[in-house]
């Protein structure tokens, strides 16, 4: 019993030692370059949530950054949407494993620059 013990204890600390971080990194202009919204997102091991940093740099304005953690299985760049719904709009969304999806809106004009998540 003790060595089957010591067997499990010993696989559990390989397991988890040997889980290797995921990150990704978007990098997306618009308007002739004077929008520019980045997404770096880190998960350190399987059982880590994602932690997302949400950045936008709007014509002249300071860059907004919001940071957050997704709670999603597996993240891939094109699974995460960027969705111009029109001019000066758009809904950035980050999935779920459910299917649904978590969203910001950000509006960029070169006179009002807004980010901010918003609910479904």
């Amino acid at each position: 019993m003790k060595y089957f013990l010591h067997v499990f204890c010993f696989t559990l600390i390989i397991g988890f030692t040997s889980c290797k971080s995921k990150s990704i990194h978007l990098d997306r202009s618009y308007k002739e370059e004077k929008v520019t919204i980045t997404i770096d997102a880190v998960k350190a091991t399987s059982m880590d949530p994602w932690k997302i940093d949400l950045k936008a740099k709007v014509y002249d304005f300071n860059q907004g950054s919001l940071s957050f953690e997704q709670q999603v299985s597996e993240l891939k760049a094109e699974d995460i949407k960027i969705d111009w719904i029109d001019d000066n709009t758009c809904i950035i969304s980050f999935p779920y494993d459910d299917g649904k999806f978590r969203k910001f809106q950000l509006i960029a004009t070169p006179t009002n620059f807004k980010m901010e998540e918003i609910s479904e």
